[in-house]
């Protein structure tokens, strides 16, 4: 039965019944969760220990009597023969007093100092006893371990939850990686454990070592867990027209003027057509990608796409031409080449190896592409540290 029960029966209050219990007067079974918190399980056989102890406690007997009459028998008449003892310097105590009080009924006190100096000549006040009541360290060292307990079990989560809304902050378009997530809480697993801890039934002798084993598992994943966490979100990418230059805070592409330059600040993707009394917009043929991987070898690749009219499609060849060929006399590291491929005719301002072919080492290509038959434009901007597996968007795209 539980302690309220237990309470009940006996007229005990819960504290007295776990302080008898951490005096070692009797040992029932407990579950104990992770913040240290025992669950109680009394058998009958205890509710009588308990009843035997309230009735020792009430005439004067103390706890570390009834624990060694309990362990040693022989020692009861010892015990008993204190205890009266106590009783009676107590009694001769209590009549002393009670003949002083007899004694100043007759005299008249101006104050409680007046009767507190009469009262305090014939008798020296004795110190009552303290009662059932919980030791302050008991005290102490059970909110000390509660608290540990509480650290050790949640400081992975939330040290990963903490990687993981930076990581999502980071990115405007987030990707997340359904592996990287299943291992992240994988390595969440002994704080999940510790947590649910009270309610696995185990062996006594058995508890406090597989208690213990998992608390150093949460002090290991409050290491691990973050870093791995960070890998749930390690990379942004969309396609969506409408996030045109939407880019993360970190971008490198965001310090770069030529990108600034040669990426028209509004793209030409729509058009607004009235429909009676409203303004409908309608989404031309338009395409976009942005992607980005701040790794220690960072990669992003920025594309857009979209029809133009024929005056505006002439006017903008000449704009990015002109962007294209003064950053490339402004900064003599540049490569510029105009080069037909399929369908396009690809204005290109590059470092690294020259354009498509396959990549080896550090990149950055600017391309401005037009295709005269269509009207269409392209920009694209794709630029990685120096991993040769790292290869230019442009080469994926088909310019036939």
């Amino acid at each position: 039965m539980k302690i309220k029960r237990v309470s009940e029966q006996t007229g005990l209050t819960d504290r007295a019944i776990r302080f008898y219990i951490e005096e070692g007067l009797l040992s029932p079974a407990y579950t104990e969760n992770y913040m240290g918190r025992r669950s109680f399980t009394f058998t009958q056989a205890d509710v009588e220990s308990l009843r035997d102890i309230a009735i020792l406690r009430k005439f004067g007997f103390t706890v570390a009597e009834i624990r060694e009459m309990t362990a040693q028998p022989e020692s009861i008449d010892t015990a008993l023969h204190a205890v009266k003892a106590r009783k009676e310097k107590a009694l001769s105590d209590e009549q002393e007093l009670l003949h002083v009080l007899v004694q100043s009924e007759a005299e008249q006190f101006r104050d409680i100092h007046a009767l507190a100096e009469v009262l305090s000549k014939p008798v020296e006040r004795l110190a009552l006893p303290a009662g059932d009541k919980d030791d302050p360290r008991s005290r102490a060292r059970r909110f000390l371990r509660s608290a540990v307990f509480f650290l050790v079990a949640w400081l992975p989560v939330f040290l990963s939850a903490n990687a993981l809304v930076g990581r999502l902050q980071l990115f405007h378009y987030a990707v997340i990686d359904f592996i990287e997530l299943v291992i992240a809480l994988f390595s969440l697993l002994p704080s999940i454990l510790l947590m649910l801890f009270p309610r696995l039934h185990l062996k006594e002798k058995k508890r406090d070592t597989i208690k213990y084993t998992i608390i150093m598992c949460c002090v290991v994943s409050a290491l691990v867990s973050p870093l791995l966490t960070l890998g749930i979100v390690s990379r942004s990418e969309t396609t969506d027209i409408r996030n045109y230059r939407e880019l993360d805070t970190d971008c490198i592409a965001n310090r770069y003027d030529v990108y600034q330059a040669l990426f028209p600040t509004w793209p030409h993707y729509f058009e607004n057509v009235r429909k009676g009394d409203s303004i409908e917009t309608v989404f031309l043929d338009a395409h976009y990608l942005y992607r980005y991987l701040p790794a220690l070898d960072y990669t992003y690749d920025i594309y857009a796409e979209w029809p133009l009219e024929e005056d505006a499609f002439a006017e903008e060849i000449a704009r990015a031409s002109a962007v294209l060929e003064e950053a490339q006399a402004e900064k003599s590291y540049y490569h510029f080449e105009t080069e037909k491929k399929g369908d396009y005719t690809c204005l290109i301002l590059y470092t690294g190896t020259k354009p498509f072919e396959p990549v080896t080492d550090s990149y950055t290509y600017y391309i401005f592409a037009y295709n005269e038959t269509e009207h269409r434009v392209r920009y694209l901007l794709c630029d990685s540290l120096e991993n040769g597996m790292d290869q230019p968007y442009y080469l994926e795209l088909d310019w036939d």
